[in-house]
C-alpha cells in the first residue's frame, strides 16, 4: 500500500512539472504571438505610410478626402502606365480596396458564419 502512495504521488509531481511547463510553454507562445502581430501591424503602418508619400500630391488629396469622383478626374489627367502604378501601389498598401463594398459584405458575412458556428 505504501508503495502505491509513492507511485501516485510521484505521478502528481511529474503531472505539475509537465502543467507548469505546459503554461511556460503557452505564456512563451503568447508573448512571439503578440510580437509577431505587432511588427504586422507596424510594417501595414510603413508600407501604407510609403505609399501615400510616392503618389502626386493630387491623389494623396483623393485619397485623404475620399473623393472618388475627384480620384477619377485626377486618374484621367496622369499618363496611363503612371496612374496603373500608383493605384496598384494604392492596393497593395490596402490605402485603395477594390469593390470594397462586396470586400465588406463578404467580411461581415464570412463574421456571422463563424460566430454563428460557435
Amino acid at each position: 500500500m505504501n508503495e502505491l502512495k509513492k507511485e501516485r504521488e510521484e505521478f502528481n509531481k511529474k503531472k505539475a512539472r509537465i502543467q507548469m511547463a505546459d503554461q511556460q510553454y503557452k505564456d512563451a507562445f503568447d508573448d512571439e504571438l503578440k510580437g509577431f502581430k505587432e511588427r504586422v501591424q507596424l510594417r501595414a503602418r510603413e508600407k501604407l505610410e510609403e505609399a501615400v508619400k510616392e503618389i502626386e500630391e493630387s491623389l494623396q488629396k483623393c485619397f485623404e478626402s475620399r473623393d472618388l469622383e475627384m480620384l477619377k478626374e485626377v486618374i484621367a489627367t496622369i499618363p496611363e502606365e503612371e496612374a496603373r502604378y500608383h493605384m496598384k501601389r494604392c492596393v497593395d498598401s490596402g490605402l485603395w480596396v477594390p469593390d470594397a463594398k462586396a470586400a465588406e459584405q463578404g467580411a461581415q458575412e464570412a463574421s456571422s458564419e463563424t460566430s454563428g458556428a460557435e
